[in-house]
């Protein structure tokens, strides 16, 4: 968010994909963030013509970056907190944090080390 610009447009792919196929029920991410995100206009190319699939709900999805976008973007830190399906590794999980950090109050540091910890446990259990 912080290097993108009021008006420009995020095109999300696989945003139904959890939906398509058994095998990744659980690659709900990208549905989850266009769910979540807040924008005055969002795109879904629904077309009811296309006989292959048997629902109209298009596979990508866009929004808009607007001031809404940006006032409302602690909603997309909380949908950290849904399950995991990997944990990235301790590297990675810094690299985001300090980006976070320059760019992000820290509340909102303070969510996703949050769910960081949360998925560990998740992850835990699950084994």
């Amino acid at each position: 968010m912080p290097y993108l610009n009021d008006g420009a447009i995020v095109i999300l792919h696989d945003v139904i994909l959890n939906q398509l196929d058994f095998n990744w029920r659980e690659a709900f991410a990208t549905g989850a963030l266009l769910s979540v995100v807040t924008s005055k206009e969002k795109f879904l190319n629904s077309d009811d013509t296309n006989k292959t699939l048997p629902f109209c709900y298009p596979n990508i999805g866009a929004f808009k970056v607007d001031r809404t976008t940006r006032e409302n973007i602690e909603d997309v830190f909380l949908a950290l907190m849904l399950n995991w399906h990997y944990m990235p590794n301790n590297a990675m999980l810094e690299t985001y944090r300090t980006f976070y950090k320059r760019y992000y109050p820290a509340h909102l540091v303070d969510i996703f080390n949050e769910a960081i910890r949360l998925n560990r446990n998740y992850m835990a259990k699950k084994k």
